[in-house]
């Protein structure tokens, strides 16, 4: 799993470093907690209309309320957060190897480090 964060969070940086006008970076939690905002940040970094109507539209959809895997599961930020925690703390000792592989190669190449 560390392995396949490491390689989104580089490929994802490089985007946004190589189409930094047509690229923008989004943190899920931060979407999650202010749907209004970043949509509305999205909408004008890409040049779109950010009406109240549009994002009214945007925040109440379905697709941003429910479990992308299993849609007809509501999914809220808090739900999240549930079950984040219950998977560190069941798998906290995986989860330390984890960063400790990624701690150890950030020593060695600045771009993990960066990321890090």
């Amino acid at each position: 799993m560390a392995m396949s964060w490491l390689v989104e969070s580089l490929s994802q940086r490089k985007a946004v470093q190589e189409f930094s006008g047509q690229a923008i970076a989004v943190d899920f939690d931060r979407l999650l907690a202010n749907l209004g905002g970043t949509l509305t940040a999205i909408l004008e970094h890409f040049e779109l209309p950010a009406d109240a109507a549009l994002l009214g539209r945007l925040v109440n959809s379905s697709a941003l309320r429910s479990y992308s895997k299993a849609p007809e599961l509501p999914f809220t930020p808090g739900h999240r957060q549930q079950l984040l925690s219950d998977a560190r703390h069941r798998h906290a000792h995986e989860i330390r190897k984890g960063l400790e592989w990624l701690e150890t190669l950030g020593k060695s190449y600045p771009e993990i480090a960066a990321v890090l």
